[in-house]
């Protein structure tokens, strides 16, 4: 984040602030209800992907694990700041670096979900096509919301929520839910309940956007 900051200042001559709103600053007031909303829709979409990798996978849950404690302790006092440097990053900095070569708008910002998208799921070093889509579609939901607002604040909800709830059940029930890529044979209907549990995310963001006066 402070990377972001600095290329804002030096290389753009701009306010920082400009990377986290349309305002110049981070909205803080918009990241509870948008996280209830994430917990709404994320959460039941991990549920069922869990339910599916014990029933389809024939996994059995192997946790909690020893070091539960430290890992909770772990995992909430350093993924949302993981996740929120994500996105000051790809959505932050790079989308409106890449859309502010196109004179459209509109252009500039379906150009910009899709290169941050592709570079978002590329940094997560994805094993094979159906992972590298799955982590697509996530960038691309993330984008959504950052255009619908006009910040981060959802986009970071968004990242935080889903990597707070895998990690946690991943402690819980067993580290092999936690997995770097999209299990084999019923991988895409893991894929298809993630794009519509960001998918119904991404509607209530903007079903909500006018009465949050974004």
């Amino acid at each position: 984040i402070p990377v972001v900051w600095l290329a804002w200042a030096a290389a753009h001559g701009m306010r920082i602030g400009w990377s986290s709103s349309v305002l110049g600053r981070l909205r803080w007031r918009l990241l509870a209800p948008f996280t209830l909303r994430a917990l709404g829709t994320l959460g039941v979409g991990i549920g069922l992907s869990v339910l599916i990798v014990f029933t389809l996978g024939g996994e059995q849950p192997e946790g909690p694990l020893r070091s539960l404690g430290w890992l909770l302790a772990v995992v909430f006092l350093t993924t949302p700041l993981q996740s929120a440097a994500e996105e000051y990053l790809f959505r932050g900095y790079l989308s409106q670096a890449i859309a502010a070569w196109f004179p459209r708008e509109a252009v500039g910002a379906v150009v910009a979900a899709v290169g941050t998208a592709a570079l978002f799921s590329a940094a997560h070093a994805p094993s094979d096509l159906l992972t590298f889509l799955d982590r697509f579609v996530f960038g691309l939901a993330a984008s959504a919301t950052v255009w619908l607002t006009g910040g981060l604040e959802a986009a970071i909800v968004l990242h935080a929520v889903n990597n707070v709830l895998v990690f946690t059940l991943a402690g819980l029930l067993g580290d092999g839910l936690a997995t770097e890529s999209v299990p084999q044979g019923y991988g895409m209907l893991l894929v298809l309940v993630g794009l519509l549990s960001v998918g119904g995310y991404v509607a209530l963001v903007r079903q909500s956007a006018p009465r949050l006066r974004v």
